[in-house]
């Protein structure tokens, strides 16, 4: 638009710089269900956590990514994510989900459980370490040289 300003260039040359915008406004809702063993109050705490800059980046990276590659024939490149709007906690009928999807959420809770136990004994290992080493360290500490011959400790005539 700066050529038609200046007066330079061609009516032709400008409609092949022109963009077409598009905009879609997306919503879209989380079912929570009791195998989740989320509460919907913290479902809604962590869809409001979406407006810090650094997970607001991670997701417009996400949609990006999934709409380029939905749409290899019309390429999406020019895709952003311009807001994310706060969680609102709504009740509404819905068919009860299949027990694969139902399988699928309670595996997620599975994993997240086993990461949980996982942290805690790689916590005791590093306890336990450490234990060991001031152990050690004590006891080496402690060690007071001998006059009795034995067999940890030759005493060699000089």
């Amino acid at each position: 638009m700066r050529q038609e300003r200046e007066g330079k260039g061609s009516h032709a040359e400008l409609l092949a710089h022109r963009v077409n915008f598009t905009r879609v406004k997306a919503s879209y809702e989380v079912r929570i269900f009791p195998e989740m063993r989320v509460s919907s109050k913290e479902m809604v705490q962590r869809i409001d956590r979406l407006q810090i800059f650094s997970r607001f980046a991670d997701l417009n990276h996400l949609l990006v990514r999934s709409l380029i590659h939905r749409f290899r024939d019309k390429p999406a490149e020019g895709a952003m994510l311009d807001d994310v709007g706060y969680g609102r906690r709504e009740v509404k009928p819905r068919p009860v989900l299949p027990a694969l999807q139902l399988a699928d959420c309670m595996e997620e809770g599975f994993l997240q459980d086993a990461r949980e136990a996982h942290q805690y004994v790689i916590a005791l290992c590093c306890v336990l370490v450490l234990f060991i080493t001031c152990a050690g360290s004590a006891i080496f500490s402690l060690k007071q040289p001998s006059v009795v011959p034995s067999r940890s400790n030759p005493l060699i005539r000089r």
